[in-house]
């Protein structure tokens, strides 16, 4: 049976929290797509209880030249108000901008659960990339909450009060108190959403409501999503996130729910605004998890037609994927410890997530601001060349000449010099998009905003109309857009949905149009020789890995869980190759054994031919990877699909169960 998994479950069957520890994937460089043990914050010597907790973070995506930008905060006990932290590389490093203090309150003390939001659209005389705040304001003998917003419009430097949204009673997390909790914003409707949880309610011990704004400043009545017929019922901390098909998920614990605890519940609706009407749904994994208390909840485009929800939860490291709108569950380890009410980022390649944590509730004041990087699948290599084939046209993206200010345009896929782009990824997680022939730079000319503007080719400025955010698509291929204008890269179309050849490519707001959709099609390999792969069966889509390590385990294939003993290294050996397990440090060995269906394991680095192994390029990003000493090729045995699969070495054929696609994510 699989060791890794076995560990999994058992963990997770003892219901320890931090059962899991994470598994360590050494400091990476800026860019790098997983990434483990930041920290962003300490709390001063002495600090009170419980020194942080409650860190969340956002990525801006509406702010022209800003976007990409990160923000967070996080409740700490150290001094009065809510503390903004700014990322400008894709959350590795954290410098503090700004704290948000209470500017209308006598008690002078907005603390608790503080929330980012950037607008995606204007509300009232805010504009779309306002910055908005929220959090509890307490006085310091708890005698009152009460929830305020704040906005900025200079990417939060300065902070303006705005209106208050909530007025509750003491602070005091008890049935028969009246305090309101736990803010979350989202626009929708042309309005903007807060979420809140409520005590005031003499019918519940406490409900999830919402209010909603037009101008931000006045606020409708209460509309419930979430209560229970039981008055000790305790459904909190909801968070919000759109999902694949367009419909809208709710997260929530339901404390004091009649299988005792603080399980995790959800709710779907079409309608942000109609979660009462909903009936929710524990979440339960396929192997019978039930996640416990404080969840989050986000969305990844990556993960195939539905893309990718994750949750978290406070019982354990793990998270909780589903990439079929919420009707099944699995999980995913973490490079992030178990925390209280962890915040989830996606970050500008649609597969990498930002876990932020503030720590657990200890008394003795020692929490750290922590965070790290977990890697969903699904991107490209950063130093590959691509050929960027339109899904609409099939034909590709090149340049006439070499000259700066060329128009970049679509042709049909003649295996021309001009047709090869090089994906280089950046430190603030965005790609520039290099061609190879022209040395020249996919750019939206003078950084323009304007649908419609034809992009061009230039010499690097280093600006963020060169930057470009590249995403699986949930519908395939990959979506294009410009970090600058948050505009996609698009193929116009003429009044009958047709290109023409020669057509110059230009940028639209974001749709599901196949003309925005790119092939990226592999025309030359990233650097093998430095960095961190995975290798993923083209029959299978399953990763090759040694589950658990240990010498002479045999490799087998499972879905991506984020594990290390699923990253594999490259050395030159001559014209072979060593591949090296990041996890386990061991190399792919076919054990001396020479006839076909032999079993494939790792063993100690030795430096035998039976360790190297020679990898030829079938296309796109694809390789068969051929033992030197036996001469037959890694294969999942019986064609097999399914988790745990074990890998052999067979005869060559062209077999796509003989296939992998090599990818760079570190």
């Amino acid at each position: 049976m699989n060791t890794k998994r076995n560990a999994w479950a058992k963990a997770a069957a003892a219901g320890a929290i931090a059962a899991l520890m994470p598994f360590a994937i050494a400091a990476a460089p800026a860019g790098a797509v997983t990434y483990s043990g930041g920290v962003m914050w300490t709390p001063p010597s002495g600090a009170p209880s419980y020194g942080s907790l409650y860190a969340h973070a956002i990525r801006l995506q509406h702010s022209t030249d800003a976007n990409g930008t990160l923000l967070a905060s996080f409740e700490q006990y150290s001094g009065n108000g809510m503390p903004v932290f700014r990322s400008t590389d894709s959350g590795h490093t954290w410098t503090q901008i700004s704290t948000i203090h209470d500017q209308v309150n006598p008690w002078n003390n907005i603390q608790l659960e503080p929330v980012l939001y950037e607008l995606p659209q204007a509300i009232g005389t805010f504009p779309a990339g306002t910055i908005i705040a929220a959090g509890d304001s307490i006085p310091a003998d708890n005698s009152k909450t009460k929830i305020d917003m704040y906005a900025s419009t200079d990417q939060g430097a300065t902070w303006s009060f705005v209106s208050s949204i909530a007025t509750g009673g003491a602070a005091v997390a008890s049935n028969g108190y009246t305090p309101v909790w736990e803010p979350y914003f989202l626009v929708a409707n042309n309005k903007l959403i807060a979420y809140i949880s409520d005590q005031r309610d003499p019918a519940h011990g406490q409900k999830l409501g919402h209010f909603t704004t037009t101008d931000g400043i006045s606020w409708s009545s209460e509309v419930d999503d979430v209560s229970y017929p039981a008055y000790s019922a305790r459904p909190g901390m909801a968070i919000v996130t759109r999902i694949g098909n367009g419909n809208y998920l709710l997260t929530y614990e339901y404390c004091n729910a009649p299988t005792g605890g603080c399980p995790v519940y959800y709710k779907i609706a079409a309608d942000p605004e109609a979660f009462g009407s909903v009936t929710g749904v524990q979440l339960v994994t396929t192997d019978n998890i039930h996640p416990q208390a404080n969840p989050y909840v986000t969305w990844l485009p990556t993960g195939g037609p539905n893309g990718t929800i994750v949750v978290q939860a406070y019982s354990d490291n793990q998270l909780y994927e589903s990439t079929d709108n919420g009707t099944t569950w699995v999980r995913m380890f973490s490079n992030t410890v178990s925390g209280y009410s962890r915040g989830l980022l996606p970050l500008a390649d649609g597969k990498s997530l930002l876990v932020t944590r503030g720590g657990v509730l200890t008394t003795n004041g020692t929490n750290k601001v922590t965070y790290g990087i977990d890697d969903f699948g699904g991107g490209i290599s950063t130093g590959a060349a691509y050929k960027v084939q339109n899904t609409l046209s099939s034909q590709v993206l090149g340049v006439p000449d070499s000259n700066a200010g060329s128009p970049v345009v679509q042709a049909p896929d003649n295996g021309t010099p001009d047709h090869n782009w090089q994906f280089q990824l950046q430190s603030n997680g965005y790609y520039r998009i290099y061609n190879t022939y022209s040395q020249k730079y996919l750019a939206v000319p003078g950084g323009s905003l304007d649908s419609g503007t034809g992009e061009v080719q230039w010499t690097t400025t280093g600006g963020a109309e060169q930057d470009w955010s590249v995403q699986p698509s949930p519908a395939g291929g990959y979506t294009i857009t410009n970090r600058r204008s948050d505009l996609a890269l698009t193929m116009a179309t003429d009044a009958n949905g047709q290109t023409s050849t020669d057509e110059q490519v230009t940028q639209a707001p974001l749709t599901s149009a196949t003309n925005q959709r790119w092939n990226l099609l592999q025309t030359a390999a990233p650097d093998f020789t430095t960095g961190q792969f995975v290798l993923t069966n083209v029959n299978s889509g399953k990763y090759a890995e040694v589950a658990g390590g240990g010498k002479g385990t045999q490799a087998d294939q499972y879905r991506n869980v984020n594990h290390p003993d699923q990253y594999w290294t490259f050395t030159r050996a001559g014209s072979y190759w060593t591949i090296t397990n990041a996890y386990s440090g061991d190399d792919l060995d076919s054990a001396g054994a020479t006839g076909s269906g032999s079993a494939v394991v790792e063993q100690p680095a030795s430096g035998a031919t039976s360790q190297q192994w020679s990898l030829t390029d079938t296309g796109n990003g694809d390789y068969q990877v051929v033992n030197r000493a036996s001469g037959l090729a890694l294969t999942v045995v019986g064609a097999a699909t399914g988790d745990g699969a074990l890998l052999d070495q067979e005869t060559s054929s062209a077999a796509s169960v003989q296939r992998w696609t090599i990818t760079k994510i570190n």
